[in-house]
């Protein structure tokens, strides 16, 4: 981590004072800060299919905001004013490397907690509105200066009859103007507002937290392969005759709770299931109906050979930011998992694991020098490999030799 990204703050320091607790400013986070892409690329993005996008304009009537969602076409945004509007584009890290690459910056975070690159472009008086958000979030002032307010005391209500959930009487506590290469961190739940104060972009580096409810739904998809053998079938032994057949009593209720409890004290049960959950592309999470050896699906001796002789090679080795990654290192095992589909691989490989979903991109000699040396275990790691490369979530590019 750069001692400029939280203002010499060490990361520890940062976690105790300030995550999930207060704002922080940091003056000058990104030195020489450059936008990974330009406003009429971002533009172009806005266009594309598949490419959530959103456009909020502020009108004059009876309904002052108005939001309207992606794939733009090109003349609507041509005929967009010369001021009062911002184009938002969630996921920018799925499509641009560069602005990919900032992300690394926020290694010293759990990388499953991470949501994704939202990236706006605003002219004068654009902005979105006061807001809450329920996600951590780290913005970071590119081209131009945009002026943010805050409140961590405010009044909840909303601005009624409008598409988006506007604070109706926000009164600002701390009020900065941010330039090029400042940020700000704002955690849960405080509430904030930015305006453009001339054509602007800004880079939010967003990251999620699951809600109970959900984690909780995706228990019931738990595969038995992870499950104690006994914990499939509710048992009664004790069962007495009851009054009223429609009932689920307390002592239903005090089996099931010992039915449950091997679950919750088991701390491999509750990693993979949380691994898996946390990695899924849907909503809710929910765990892939498979686990352990079976999952990891086997490609051709070929194709371990291609991808050895890749790594082999003077190209980069990139993570694609379009699926989602996260490991649990077992007893016996290392589990990684990729949009919640779990790989089971050997202990040996942890270094591999490591400098694979620590960074986006690495030299592909750097990752064979962290390749297990026993021929079954670098062979499971390049089986692996040559899966996600299949799929698209790890690719390479060619860099020129030194």
């Amino acid at each position: 981590m750069r001692s400029t990204l939280l203002g010499g703050l060490s990361a520890q320091a940062f976690m105790t004072k300030y995550w999930q607790k207060k704002p922080l400013l940091v003056r000058g986070a990104f030195p020489k800060f450059q936008d990974p892409l330009t406003p009429d690329e971002l533009a172009g993005l806005a266009m594309e299919e598949g490419v959530r996008a959103r456009l909020v304009s502020q009108i004059a009537g009876k309904k002052p905001w108005r939001v309207e969602t992606g794939p733009f076409a090109g003349e609507r945004l041509q005929r967009l004013a010369s001021r009062d509007w911002s184009l938002l584009v969630q996921g920018v890290n799925e499509h641009v490397e560069a602005a990919a690459l900032l992300l690394d910056e926020f290694s010293f975070l759990p990388g499953w907690r991470l949501d994704d690159l939202m990236v706006s472009f605003a002219p004068e008086g654009g902005g979105v509105g006061p807001h809450v958000d329920s996600y951590d979030v780290f913005i970071i002032q590119g081209l131009g200066r945009r002026q943010w307010q805050v409140a961590e005391r405010f009044d909840p209500s909303l601005l009624a009859g409008v598409d988006l959930k506007i604070i109706a009487n926000f009164q600002p506590e701390q009020e900065w103007i941010l330039e090029p290469g400042d940020m700000l961190y704002l955690p849960p739940g405080v509430a904030h507002c930015g305006v453009a104060l001339e054509p602007c972009m800004n880079y939010s580096v967003g990251f999620r937290a699951p809600f109970a409810r959900t984690l909780l739904g995706s228990l019931l998809n738990l595969p038995d392969a992870v499950l104690p053998p006994d914990a499939a079938l509710y048992q009664d032994p004790d069962l007495r005759p009851v009054a009223f057949p429609g009932a689920v009593d307390a002592d239903a209720v005090g089996r099931l709770r010992a039915m449950l409890m091997p679950l919750i004290d088991n701390d491999e049960i509750l990693a993979r299931w949380m691994a898996a959950a946390v990695t899924s592309q849907d909503v809710p999470y929910a765990w892939v109906p498979e686990s352990g050896d079976e999952a990891t699906r086997r490609v051709s001796a070929k194709q371990c050979a291609r991808i050895e002789a890749v790594l082999h090679s003077h190209q980069e080795l990139w993570r694609s930011d379009a699926f989602r990654y996260a490991s649990h290192k077992g007893d016996d095992k290392l589990f990684v998992y990729v949009d919640a589909e779990e790989y089971a691989l050997p202990l040996s490989a942890r270094r591999a694991v490591e400098l694979l979903l620590g960074s986006r991109r690495h030299a592909c000699q750097k990752i064979l020098a962290a390749l297990p040396k026993a021929p079954a275990a670098r062979h499971a790691v390049l089986n692996f490999l040559a899966v996600l490369k299949s799929e698209g979530a790890i690719y390479t590019k060619q860099t020129k030799r030194r």
